[in-house]
């Protein structure tokens, strides 16, 4: 238990996807790659796939959808198809999430990387199916570190490569805040003291 710590997690981007802008990219965080994952990023997994219909009112995100169809619209109308914008080309998220660890030694950190679309004759009315685009996996000992003697470590941007995809990169950041919860001391008959 001395060795118990928060871990902040940050994914910062997903670049050089190269995805259709159409299609939603969703990352899943978890501690292995068959258990649940502890943090989705672009919303959760199951939400996404039972809606059924579009949102009635234009929010953000339905806004920079409608935008981006524009302009590609616009480019194949002008056509120019150089101009590069960037949106198939990297998922933004800049989102951070924590979770409890007791054993940084022996935790692996697991990505996986979703798109999300619909399947059927008509687009907007198909089934909603998820194929994985790439994933990536790496000891969490590797990302922090040795814990420095104020018991926190990591902190530094570093890019894993998407195993499944020729060129994606997963842009993250681990932090490790150690805890600094004292053992449970044993008395001289043997019985461990209650805090």
């Amino acid at each position: 238990m001395a060795n118990a710590g928060v871990v902040s997690f940050t994914l910062h981007s997903l670049d050089n996807l190269g995805s259709n802008p159409e299609r939603q990219v969703v990352a899943a965080v978890s501690l292995g790659w068959h258990h649940p994952p502890l943090h989705t990023f672009g919303g959760t997994i199951s939400d996404i796939l039972k809606s059924k219909s579009r949102p009635s009112v234009m929010d953000e995100s339905t806004e920079s959808i409608v935008l981006r169809r524009e302009d590609m619209l616009r480019r194949r109308l002008s056509g120019n198809q150089d101009l590069d914008d960037g949106t198939a080309e990297s998922k933004q998220f800049d989102a951070t999430f924590e979770f409890l660890c007791f054993q940084p030694s022996s935790t692996n950190l697991v990505i996986k990387v979703y798109e999300i679309y619909r399947r059927g004759p008509v687009k907007n009315l198909g089934i909603r199916q998820k194929v994985m685009i790439g994933h990536s996996s790496f000891p969490l000992i590797d990302v922090v570190g040795s814990p420095e003697s104020d018991g926190t470590g990591g902190g530094r941007d570093k890019s894993f490569p998407l195993l499944g995809h020729p060129s994606a990169k997963a842009r993250v950041c681990v932090e490790w805040r150690g805890l600094g919860i004292p053992e449970a001391r044993e008395s001289k008959k043997g019985q461990r003291h209650r805090w």
